[in-house]
């Protein structure tokens, strides 16, 4: 499933940070790490990754600029506020938590754990968030006795 084709993006709904829209929430994600992988966040970049229209991104711009998350001016450098770069850093170890998740326990593929912490990242609490992450912590601490219990779990299965 594509970015844009998220039933959960294109419905537009809020999430409970700090009063975004998913979308909004998924393109501050973005614009934090466009600026850590290349020190820049242009729109052209955004709505590549985000595979949507130019002026789509910068529809979004503005409001991201309205709601105090963004530094932006057409055709300029987009750049994080404060609030911006804590928020979209808070989206980010959401979305990595609940992939880590997936591809840890249960051995997704990366590309489709991604889509997977993309599809889920914006309703899922919190508590939920952590506990996914205490509970990957523990099992990459423990991998041997995961990996036993599963090869145990699997022969003891009935076999058809």
């Amino acid at each position: 499933m594509s970015f844009a084709s998220n039933p959960l993006i294109q419905q537009g709904t809020t999430t409970d940070h700090n009063g975004l829209t998913a979308i909004q929430a998924d393109y501050l994600e973005i614009i934090y790490e466009e600026l850590l992988v290349n020190g820049s966040a242009r729109g052209c970049a955004i709505a590549k990754a985000a595979n949507v229209t130019r002026s789509t991104v910068t529809s979004t711009m503005r409001a991201l600029k309205e709601m105090g998350f963004i530094h932006y001016e057409p055709y300029g450098t987009i750049t994080l506020t404060e609030k911006g770069l804590s928020t979209a850093k808070d989206l980010r170890r959401r979305r990595q938590a609940i992939e880590a998740f997936f591809t840890d326990i249960f051995g997704t593929p990366p590309q489709i754990a991604r889509e997977l912490a993309d599809m889920n990242k914006h309703g899922a609490p919190d508590k939920m968030v952590s506990s996914l992450q205490r509970l990957t912590r523990f099992i990459r601490a423990h991998k041997d006795e995961w990996l036993d219990w599963e090869r145990q779990e699997a022969s003891e299965k009935p076999h058809a």
